[in-house]
């Protein structure tokens, strides 16, 4: 076996075996250049030191398609290994991999797996597609088991806690409306207080009042008001539409099911997560009413017009001071018009001309806010939640918190 010497480094120039084993590979210092570590084994050296030297992190986030909301656990491995971790509440991870020429693999439920070479990167951020063939991957909560969404022969409708977050409501129904097909959610009034009306089933009924059941962590619920259940703190949400639905709970799921699952703690270091928001709301299309001058004009021209084609007489309004003549037609003609200063003969009510609208209505600032705290183990886990809500209604003097 020979070797020669060029600038600093040692060059194999026959090669007798390929044979190598553990007590053959020693280190070799060689003159004027860094130590580097030779496999010398039966009279052949390879230089390791580029490997090495080719052993880096990646880093990265992880987004939704459409939503462009971050994905929380998605598993994130290196194509061929064992080597592998998860992302963040943030949809963030980093990873060391071996080589250059590594591929790391992006998988999570109900999303298309991802593959991308990591070739002069440092940085990766992925957008994960939705896979509808994944769908067998996907849990259903039915009843008192769990079953792949594919063995499922019912009707289901689902919605995650990222469905709950894009219409922030104290009411986790109300977030969900017209966003569940055959799920009719109707709300019988603007205030913030108020209730959601769900039915599943019955809405054609003589009575019409068909209410579904509502189960709780696998717990069935009497006259529970879904108000009453903080929405920050709601995993999912799966309505139960057929009468299969009956089978598992009888007399009392007549009128659909509505399973809710709360968020559980998670295995592994504490996590902190905190989402705020503040909106504000306005009431839509309100009529444009008259003030006061206007409507007085407004009933002197009724009543003119009345006098004109039906030969009544003319009966102004009390609360109005006119002043008025007769044209060369005999018409009556509105010279002026004025609210009067006194509305009753006793003159204990002043005129005005008040909005009533601008003193009924107003801008109404809503707060929320979710403080969620998670710790686990492989025995235990754990989570607690803090939430404040506080939705002003834009009628007066109502509001929920």
């Amino acid at each position: 076996m020979k070797y020669f010497k060029r600038n600093g480094f040692v060059a194999l120039v026959s090669m007798l075996s390929l044979a190598a084993y553990a007590e053959d590979i020693l280190p070799l210092s060689v003159a004027g250049s860094e130590t580097k570590e030779f496999i010398q084994a039966s009279g052949y050296g390879i230089d390791t030191s580029n490997m090495i030297q080719q052993e880096r992190i990646i880093q990265g986030t992880v987004l939704e398609e459409g939503t462009n909301e971050p994905l929380i656990g998605v598993n994130v491995v290196v194509k061929g290994t064992t080597i592998g971790t998860t992302t963040d509440i943030d949809g963030k991870y980093s990873i060391k991999i071996p080589s250059d020429k590594a591929v790391l693999v992006f998988s999570y439920i109900g999303q298309k797996t991802e593959e991308y070479s990591v070739k002069g990167l440092s940085l990766l951020n992925v957008v994960m597609k939705s896979d509808a063939t994944m769908l067998s991957e996907v849990v259903v909560y039915t009843g008192y088991m769990t079953q792949k969404k594919a063995d499922l022969t019912g009707s289901v409708a689902m919605a995650s806690a990222s469905d709950l977050k894009k219409n922030a409501s104290a009411n986790a129904m109300k977030s969900l409306q017209g966003k569940m097909a055959g799920v009719h959610i109707t709300t019988n009034g603007g205030n913030p207080a108020e209730g959601a009306t769900v039915q599943i089933r019955g809405l054609s009924s003589l009575s019409g009042g068909v209410k579904p059941l509502i189960v709780l962590d696998g717990m069935p619920t009497e006259n529970l008001n879904l108000r009453d259940i903080n929405a920050g703190d709601i995993e999912s949400i799966q309505v139960l539409k057929d009468a299969a639905s009956a089978s598992i709970y009888g007399a009392r799921a007549s009128g659909g099911v509505i399973l809710i699952q709360t968020k559980k703690g998670q295995a592994g270091k504490t996590s902190i997560e905190y989402n705020g928001s503040v909106s504000i709301n306005t009431v839509l299309n309100k009529p444009a009413l008259m003030n006061a001058e206007q409507y007085g004009r407004a009933a002197f021209q009724a009543q003119a017009y009345d006098e004109r084609v039906y030969g009544t007489s003319i009966s102004l309004p009390s609360a109005y001071d006119y002043t008025w003549h007769r044209g060369d037609n005999g018409m009556a003609v509105l010279d002026g018009v004025k609210v009067a200063e006194f509305l009753n003969a006793d003159q204990t009510v002043r005129g005005s001309d008040t909005d009533w609208m601008g003193e009924v209505f107003q801008t109404a600032v809503s707060h929320n806010h979710q403080l969620t705290i998670s710790n686990g183990s492989e025995k235990s886990k754990s989570l607690f939640s803090l939430g404040y809500f506080n939705n002003e209604g834009t009628q007066i003097h109502t509001f929920f918190r």
